[in-house]
């Protein structure tokens, strides 16, 4: 999870369940130990993490089980580039008709978008390939469902098709939000060269400054492979670039 997405999405995930807060606290997020101001809690990231998952790692009742790796190298076909990132969204049916997938599509656009704020980073026309799960709301059309879901991740690279994503859809909900349909997607996509680019910039920044340098060479890890590191990093950017 790349931090500024996983913190936006928690501080929402708190701001939503704070409705027991104590009145002396900010709704939606906890005070630091020093007082200081607002931050987000380690349960809130779990929570969002596992609210993801779930949907992905339970497309279905049991007798259809999902294979992990079956996953990851769909989405991921590249053999030494197994990156992705995962968003999901949900549509509540608690004071009205069940929900449709389209509703919990929408979810997931909004998840996307809250997780991409403030990150100016495009994804339109960057999809290499995807894996979607909706729970707790099935329609016939699923080339139209399908479209949706593709235009909510920004749309394939020019080369690609709507064909690259795998969706699967099953009337049961979730045991964890039984009045809810959820929509999850792992994706993975041009950007995320752009976010191991942003690390890798980071991580040189540091080594030429010798920050906590010293405990990576009493480990054994030194300039060359530091090097060797940062020059791998980069050929990985630039299969990204050029996908």
């Amino acid at each position: 999870y790349e931090n500024d997405r996983l913190l936006a999405l928690a501080t929402e995930f708190q701001r939503k369940g704070s409705s027991m807060a104590s009145s002396s606290t900010r709704p939606g997020r906890s005070t630091d130990s020093w007082g200081s101001g607002p931050v987000t809690s380690l349960p809130a990231m779990n929570g969002v993490i596992a609210r993801d998952l779930a949907p992905i790692f339970c497309p279905a009742p049991s007798s259809e089980p999902l294979d992990l790796f079956e996953v990851l190298n769909s989405t991921c076909p590249m053999p030494t580039h197994k990156f992705m990132q995962a968003f999901s969204g949900d549509a509540s049916a608690s004071h009205g008709p069940p929900p449709e997938p389209k509703a919990a599509v929408e979810g997931l656009g909004r998840s996307i978008r809250t997780g991409l704020a403030g990150t100016n980073r495009s994804t339109s026309g960057g999809v290499l390939s995807a894996y979607a799960v909706i729970r707790g709301a099935t329609t016939p059309d699923v080339a139209t469902l399908r479209a949706d879901v593709m235009d909510k991740l920004g749309g394939p690279v020019p080369w690609r098709s709507v064909e690259h994503l795998d969706l699967r859809q099953h009337a049961a909900p979730l045991r964890s939000a039984p009045k809810s349909a959820r929509a999850a997607a792992f994706v993975n996509w041009k950007r995320t060269g752009q976010v191991i680019q942003s690390v890798n910039d980071i991580a040189q920044q540091k080594f030429q400054n010798r920050v906590f340098l010293h405990w990576y060479e009493q480990c054994g890890f030194g300039e060359a492979e530091f090097e060797h590191a940062f020059e791998s990093l980069n050929r990985v950017v630039a299969d990204f670039a050029s996908a």
